[in-house]
């Protein structure tokens, strides 16, 4: 990808006062007032600071604090902070930059993310701002955060036009290397748990992917060691330190063999089936994601407890997929419906005991998409609009269990 690059800022060079945003009542069809009490499960849609006009959550943390990107007609970004009465606050960007953009939270309310052309910065609850340091060989260049833990750990990578490094972001804000497999040439980190256990992609010279674990130290331990599959892509670590990925092939496969994986932190691995696509994983080892059927075309919404058996969950619409699972086992995604039309989406959650409520986000021509849920069972996600033809509005919304 090419970015524009800028000379690199020393950490805490850049801090900037947050600027005061007033609250925003909502009052539309399928939307209600942060003082009022709606019906468990009912959409309430997420005020838009002024001038955006369309905005997207990427991530919420357990009190129920949501941080996304809200654009403007001009389709400039800003990062936008939702407490728990729905009060936005754009978050402030770098001197110099004119827009940023929000990609995850912790659970004290730290946010983080980007400023102009990948910048990675971080914002305190206070929304004082600054700026995360690459590493010293990629000055100048460019990094990425993926996700953050619960405590304030950042992973993401730090890279310039030749290269890509994984790493770490520690709560004091000193970037530490995670070092790609030996035989490797580069690396991506892309999950962390609480206790800085992180994992990712190694690649080698001719791009080819290994699954890799580094420890909290920041040694890479391979999962796959014997080369048994490829392509695989880790999607995240819980706190025992079980690794999920999917997209892998077994070795001498064909494509259309894909699957999805699991390493447990005592080196088992288990075979999640053909085309299962993982999205999530608890803390108790319960996987989400979604099962293709016969035809390898629709698919069901389905979790796999540890021991890789599968369970559907949502089986009451032409295709479902489920996207998170709380630690409760509670799951949330969307489904999709063929009548009248296959882009039609509604979202659902799915309880542990498999029954599925549907999440209707109104106007109902709209198309709604659950992405997150907390401990408390908080959902958060997006309704996408279509006020005319050709045109669509991205809208966020929470639903309160």
């Amino acid at each position: 990808m090419s970015i524009g690059t800028r000379a690199l800022r020393a950490a805490g060079a850049a801090t900037i006062a947050l600027a005061a945003v007033g609250t925003l009542t909502l009052g539309a069809a399928g939307t209600a007032s942060a003082d009022t009490d709606p019906a468990p499960n009912t959409a309430v849609d997420l005020p838009l600071p002024f001038p955006s006009t369309w905005a997207d959550p990427v991530a919420v943390n357990n009190s129920g604090v949501i941080v996304g990107t809200a654009t403007n007609s001009a389709n400039q970004g800003s990062a936008v902070r939702w407490s728990p009465d729905l009060t936005p606050t754009v978050l402030p960007h770098l001197p110099g930059d004119t827009y940023s953009r929000a990609a995850a939270i912790s659970d004290d309310g730290t946010a983080f993310g980007y400023s102009g052309d990948y910048h990675p910065v971080r914002w305190a609850p206070d929304g004082t701002l600054t700026q995360l340091p690459l590493l010293p060989e990629d000055a100048g260049g460019w990094g990425y955060i993926y996700t953050a833990s619960r405590t304030g750990i950042v992973v993401g990578s730090s890279e310039h036009a030749l290269a890509s490094h994984g790493v770490i972001w520690t709560p004091d804000g000193k970037v530490v290397r995670l070092a790609p497999l030996v035989g490797d040439v580069s690396s991506q980190a892309v999950t962390v748990n609480s206790s800085g256990e992180s994992a990712g992609v190694s690649r080698s010279a001719d791009g080819t992917t290994h699954p890799v674990k580094w420890h909290a130290d920041g040694t890479p331990v391979a999962l796959d060691p014997t080369h048994a599959y490829t392509g695989a892509w880790v999607v995240q670590i819980n706190d025992a330190g079980t690794v999920v990925a999917r997209d892998a092939t077994p070795a001498g496969a064909q494509n259309s063999e894909w699957r999805s994986l699991t390493w447990r932190a005592d080196g088992t691995v288990t075979d999640l089936g053909r085309h299962s696509t993982a999205n999530a994983i608890n803390a108790s080892g319960t996987v989400v994601g979604r099962q293709a059927g016969a035809d390898d075309i629709d698919y069901t919404a389905t979790s796999w407890g540890p021991d890789g058996t599968a369970t559907t969950i949502g089986s009451a619409y032409d295709y479902t997929t489920a996207v998170a699972v709380n630690d409760a086992g509670a799951s949330v995604g969307y489904t999709g419906t063929k009548v009248p039309s296959d882009q039609h989406r509604y979202a659902l959650r799915y309880e542990s005991d498999g029954s599925l409520t549907e999440l209707n986000a109104l106007p109902e021509t709209s198309n709604s998409y659950a992405e997150f849920i907390t401990g408390s069972g908080l959902t958060v996600g997006v309704r996408i609009g279509y006020p005319a033809p050709g045109s669509s509005t991205h809208v966020p919304v929470i639903w309160r269990p």
